[in-house]
């Protein structure tokens, strides 16, 4: 069963009380703890601002809530706010002791989750995926436990570097009984088969994913596992030629991008189109070449490689993102009459699957700078 989130506990006590915080089944997410704490935080400015007459601040109002639980609850929720506020350290002393004190409660299961995830944060990687076990071999029904397994491959995999437990963390995922679970563990094997540059293993994978989401009828546009396998599918199937080399450079351009490393990055991509000129996945490279530019602040040579994507291959996936960019380029230049022309040909076309709101956003630069061009000429950007 997938993760389910909750809310920070000032936003829950704030709806129901006490009661309502006892009765919370699941420690959120990271990003969404981060999400909620970024919220609260105008909250309590305002809430200070305000004088002696307004409501509490979050904070405090927890913190009162807090005092009114009974058994073990107090004890778990400290350490989880902690947790929540990345105060890793005093979560670590919170949750184990929670533990100690405490083997048989309800939060047991959770404590245990909540522990591997600040330990995991403190680097004590072996001790996080110790706790995961543990919760996976005592609470074999919880519902955490798929998320404890992927927590498992994900250490193994991010940090650790061992790739051989994290296929076995992952594989162990795909055992579940719980259909969502066994996707989820399907989907993250084959995602570390493209880390490693095995992209036939890691469309062997996806596949599993997609028929076993037709037979479980998880196959929705609302399954994100879903629809990230199948657009991996597609992916590697639309640029399987030459024996998957010139994807398995891509891949690799990809990781160097994605760690910031530029110049490694182009010099892999010119490498890539030196060696296959004639492969499919070139207006990939041409798109991820020009967004080295654009992440450099190099925009003139980022607007070049763009100009030449969308004329060397007008119909690639990728065209109506450069074109928009095309189209920001010269609004920032105050050129509009070239801007609203590229906002327009993005519009003209449909966007790629990971840039899905094109469309919205060259519309919108379309209305701010339509009162400031008369007359367009009729010829193409």
């Amino acid at each position: 069963m997938k993760l389910i989130a909750i809310c920070t506990v000032a936003m829950i006590l704030a709806a129901g009380g006490a009661e309502s915080l006892a009765q919370t089944s699941r420690p959120a997410t990271e990003v969404e703890q981060s999400q909620s704490m970024q919220i609260d935080a105008p909250q309590q400015r305002q809430a200070s601002q305000a004088g002696p007459t307004s409501m509490p601040a979050p904070r405090q109002r927890v913190e009162e809530q807090l005092g009114q639980l009974t058994g073990d609850l107090p004890q778990y929720y400290a350490g989880w706010m902690a947790m929540l506020r990345k105060k890793n350290k005093k979560a670590s002393k919170l949750y184990a002791k929670f533990l100690v004190e405490n083997p048989s409660s309800k939060k047991t299961a959770e404590a245990l989750y909540g522990l591997a995830v600040v330990l995991q944060r403190m680097g004590k990687h072996e001790e996080a995926i110790k706790h995961l076990n543990d919760l996976a071999t005592r609470f074999p029904k919880d519902p955490l436990v798929d998320d404890a397994l992927l927590k498992i491959g994900q250490i193994y995999e991010d940090d650790l570097k061992n790739f051989k437990e994290a296929t076995k963390a992952y594989k162990r995922v795909m055992k579940l009984h719980d259909g969502y679970g066994q996707l989820r563990g399907a989907s993250r094997l084959g995602r570390q088969f493209i880390g490693q540059k095995k992209i036939q293993a890691a469309n062997v994978q996806y596949q599993v994913v997609l028929d076993d989401a037709h037979k479980r009828n998880l196959a929705t546009r609302n399954n994100f596992v879903y629809s990230e396998a199948a657009n991996h599918a597609r992916f590697i199937d639309g640029n399987n030629d030459f024996d998957f080399k010139p994807l398995e450079m891509y891949f690799e351009a990809r990781e160097h991008f994605r760690v910031g490393e530029y110049k490694n990055c182009r010099l892999k991509l010119d490498s890539l189109g030196t060696k296959y000129p004639s492969a499919r996945i070139l207006d990939d490279a041409a798109m991820l070449t020009a967004d080295t530019f654009r992440r450099r602040g190099e925009l003139a040579k980022a607007n070049a490689a763009y100009e030449s994507l969308v004329h060397k291959w007008s119909d690639s996936p990728h065209a109506a993102t450069a074109w928009f960019r095309i189209g920001e380029f010269n609004r920032m230049a105050d050129n509009l009459v070239a801007a609203r022309i590229a906002y327009e040909n993005a519009l003209k076309l449909t966007p790629h699957n990971s840039a899905p709101n094109v469309h919205e956003l060259a519309r919108n630069r379309l209305k701010e700078i339509t009162k400031n061009v008369r007359k367009l000429p009729n010829r193409s950007y």
